[in-house]
């Protein structure tokens, strides 16, 4: 799975969770998952641009 384009239901579920996207980037507890390399990749991949 690493290095793979993520899939259209990942996709999804990351367009889903978009307007809290910045807020878990805040959120020190969340944050290192959002702004990961692979997170970023995903992001990218799935043109969701967070607007915080």
């Amino acid at each position: 799975m690493l290095g793979m384009a993520p899939t259209q239901g990942c996709c999804v579920q990351l367009r889903a969770q978009q307007p809290c996207l910045c807020q878990y980037a805040r959120d020190p507890s969340y944050s290192s998952y959002v702004t990961s390399p692979s997170a970023q990749r995903a992001v990218r991949a799935c043109n969701v641009r967070p607007n915080c």
